[in-house]
């Protein structure tokens, strides 16, 4: 069978040591991320506020270059890495010698070892593994109850990228709307939009030249009113004193 080499040596590590690698690896990649868990409110029944405490969310945050985000999207991808059948055949076999369960036949076992690993290599290997052999069980888990491990374990690496998704569609929505907008180049007015803006242009040429005329008629009444005085006092500076009396 052919060997699933990421996954490997992806079981080798543990989950803690994946979420403390994702923090290097964004410093790699040029990107802040802040990973933490979201808090609550709690009130007693009277309404006073009693504190937070975690609501069992995992909050990520990131920020960075659309290249850094890129970047950074396609190097963790390694830290999903499904174990292969094999890997998980063995630790569900370990698994079952070191935590009892009800007895059952053959055909109940090999049904519930399908049923088990179709939905365990959904998960990364490391948590997988983690989950199966690293946490205690007092009893072989129900499939709710070893879902509710794996999540938990994977809950950081996911909120990581499902945040570097959001921030990468957020980047396409500003490039496509940047695209969208309208430049001298590429908009063109509707056949209405032409005539409004013909009729504005003639009107507002209209408006200026009435302007200019009224202060032509402003200033020659002004240059006609001074003539017209100083003419007037000419005349009298002409007469002589007999006329003037």
């Amino acid at each position: 069978m052919q060997q699933h080499v990421p996954s490997i040596r992806l079981a080798a590590s543990s989950p803690k040591a994946v979420n403390n690698s994702l923090a290097s690896l964004a410093q790699q990649c040029g990107v802040e991320l802040r990973v933490s868990r979201d808090m609550e409110a709690k009130y007693d029944k009277h309404g006073a506020f009693l504190g937070y405490e975690p609501n069992g969310k995992t909050l990520a945050v990131v920020n960075g270059t659309p290249e850094a985000i890129e970047a950074m999207q396609a190097r963790m991808e390694g830290a999903f890495a499904a174990p292969s059948d094999d890997q998980v055949e063995l630790w569900l076999a370990e698994l079952d010698q070191i935590a009892p369960r009800r007895a059952s036949s053959t055909a109940d076992d090999d049904l519930r070892m399908n049923a088990y690993l179709s939905r365990l290599v959904a998960y990364p290997a490391d948590v997988v593994r983690e989950a199966l052999l690293q946490h205690r069980w007092r009893f072989f888990p129900s499939w709710a109850e070893l879902a509710d491990v794996c999540d938990e374990l994977v809950a950081h690496r996911r909120a990581v990228r499902a945040e570097l998704d959001r921030a990468a569609s957020r980047i396409r929505e500003r490039e496509l709307r940047a695209r969208a907008l309208p430049d001298q180049s590429t908009y063109h007015r509707t056949a209405d939009e032409e005539r409004e803006a013909r009729r504005r242009a003639v009107a507002s040429v209209a408006d200026i030249l009435a302007g200019m005329k009224a202060k032509v008629e402003e200033q020659e009444a002004a240059d006609k009113e001074r003539a017209e005085t100083a003419a007037a006092s000419y005349q009298r500076f002409r007469q002589p004193p007999e006329a003037a009396e």
